[in-house]
This record gives structure tokens, C-alpha cells and sequence, in this order.
């Protein structure tokens, strides 16, 4: 009689219960869950991070071509980025003592997307003296 019901328990035991099979499609759907959103995560970091690589770019480009063009950034000014459509920058002057007394202006370059802010960087730019007008070597009294 023993050995039947041990027969018995040995056979029942070789499936799984609902109540396992259920506690495994719970914790797979929380581990595949925590995946998805993970990835979306990393997916919209990783599309900021190349937006701002691109920006970056730009913004190097577009500084570069004010100090060998004309040596001054247009302040207050605003344009588009060529390479990067519905992207706008803009300048202006951020206060600063410490650039008074070094008779210079710290500029701030935004760049912008119809949505955000994307990056924003600051330039130290000389500032011109005032054009005195001398007398020519003629004209002296």
C-alpha cells in the first residue's frame, strides 16, 4: 500500500500547478517590461546625445566663421543652422565684471529646436575701443 501512494505522488508531480506557471508569465512580463523601457530610455538619450554632436558642430562652424570673418559674434542676433532644419541660434550678452575689467563681453550661443533647448555655449569677445578721430598730420594745429 505504501509503494501505490508513492506511485501516485511521483506521477501528479511530473506537470507544473496554474499557480507556477502563472508566477513565471508574471515575473517574465515584469523582466520584459523593465527591457522595453529600459531601451526606450537609452533610444531617446542616444538621439539628445547625436542632436547635440550635431549642434555642436555647428555651433563650431558658425563661431569659426565670425572670428576669421568679421572677429565679433552679431549681438543680439538670430539665424538658422543650415545643416539642421528647424534649428534656430541666438545670441546675447551675459553680464560679467570679471570680463569688464578685462574690457571684453562674455557672449552666450544658444541653440534652440522648435521644442527644447538644445545647447548653449559662452564666448569671451574682446571689445573693440571706441574709434577716436585724430586730426591727420595736415590738419594739425
Amino acid at each position: 500500500m505504501k509503494r501505490r501512494c508513492e506511485q501516485s505522488w511521483s506521477r501528479r508531480r511530473r506537470g507544473m500547478t496554474l499557480i507556477e506557471v502563472l508566477a513565471g508569465m508574471v515575473i517574465l512580463g515584469t523582466v520584459l517590461t523593465s527591457v522595453a523601457i529600459a531601451r526606450g530610455r537609452f533610444l531617446r538619450q542616444w538621439r539628445d546625445a547625436e542632436q547635440k554632436l550635431v549642434a555642436g558642430r555647428a555651433v563650431d562652424e558658425l563661431i569659426g566663421g565670425w572670428m576669421n570673418g568679421s572677429g565679433a559674434p552679431p549681438v543680439p542676433g538670430e539665424g538658422t543652422l543650415g545643416e539642421m532644419p528647424g534649428y534656430v541660434w541666438r545670441t546675447r550678452y551675459v553680464p560679467s565684471r570679471a570680463a569688464d575689467e578685462l574690457n571684453a563681453a562674455v557672449v552666450r550661443v544658444e541653440v534652440l529646436s522648435d521644442v527644447k533647448p538644445v545647447m548653449a555655449v559662452e564666448i569671451l569677445v574682446h571689445r573693440m575701443p571706441l574709434a577716436t578721430t585724430r586730426p591727420s598730420r595736415g590738419q594739425e594745429k
